[in-house]
């Protein structure tokens, strides 16, 4: 694929989301509903991790100032993901209706066209705390925020990855969309606890069947303190898993049974 082709993607995405909030804008009280509940949502968390250091000023070397960092991580990621690219979380359920006809019939890439054709404007909410709370670790310090920026990015990659695996396992067995669900909440569940609690069983899963330790530990390690090792490993985990996710899909595509549904995207 060219930088062309790319770059051409990149401004679609950009278009589609631009239109997908002013058509959200345009219903301003449930929008402001759905964006200020989840900024408060996360900001009562917050609260709670506060009372708890107070009492409690340090989980395994974790502080409350750690615990910001994390958040700030947690939050940006997952509103990168649900804002942008929701749309892979149905792909379950449009593997086992036959609604996926409705993407293989479009002009540009089925699993870019799924992946961008939902957003969760509750995201927003997410993203916005996210950005006060990187603001206020490091001010206006560019290249801190550059950098940090840069990683969550990338584990936001990571995470797009592992939810189009478990999305595609439907591909091979059916009706898998509660399971895919729970599986995505058990890790995004490790996303906002101190990473150094995690030992021994918890840390093997987090290592090899949900793949935590690579998308959450290793990143944050690198934003709280760099390390070549971790950099080299945070990188390989990317390339790694996005090259099996989207051969991974490529190989369940090729098995897909059409539901020859007569319908159209809304």
């Amino acid at each position: 694929m060219s930088l062309s082709v790319v770059a051409n993607y990149l401004k679609l995405t950009w278009d589609i989301k631009k239109l997908v909030l002013s058509t959200a804008m345009s219903y301003r009280a449930s929008f402001l509903v759905q964006v200020i509940g989840m900024f408060f949502n996360d900001s009562a968390w917050m609260i709670l991790w506060y009372i708890f250091f107070k009492s409690f000023p340090a989980v395994n070397g974790w502080g409350f100032n750690d615990m910001i960092r994390l958040y700030a991580f947690g939050t940006l990621v997952y509103a990168f993901v649900e804002f942008t690219f929701d749309g892979i979380s149905e792909l379950s359920s449009y593997i086992v209706t036959g609604q996926l006809d409705v993407y293989l019939t479009g002009p540009k890439h089925v699993l870019w066209s799924l992946a961008v054709s939902k957003s969760d404007i509750s995201a927003l909410g997410d993203g916005l705390l996210g950005l006060m709370l990187m603001l206020w670790l490091y001010g206006f310090a560019l290249l801190k925020i550059l950098w940090f920026l840069c990683i969550t990015t990338l584990a936001a990659v990571l995470l797009l990855d592992f939810l189009l695996i478990i999305q595609s396992l439907a591909f091979w067995f059916g009706d898998i969309e509660d399971v895919a669900k729970r599986v995505t909440h058990m890790l995004l569940g490790f996303m906002f606890y101190p990473q150094s609690v995690f030992t021994g069983v918890l840390k093997a899963i987090m290592m090899t069947v949900l793949p935590a330790f690579f998308m959450i530990t290793v990143p944050t390690s690198l934003i709280m303190k760099f390390s070549w090792t971790y950099f080299w490993i945070f990188i390989v985990s990317v390339m790694l898993a996005s090259v099996f996710a989207w051969c991974f899909f490529n190989a369940g595509l090729k098995r897909y049974e059409s539901g020859n549904l007569m319908t159209t995207r809304q």
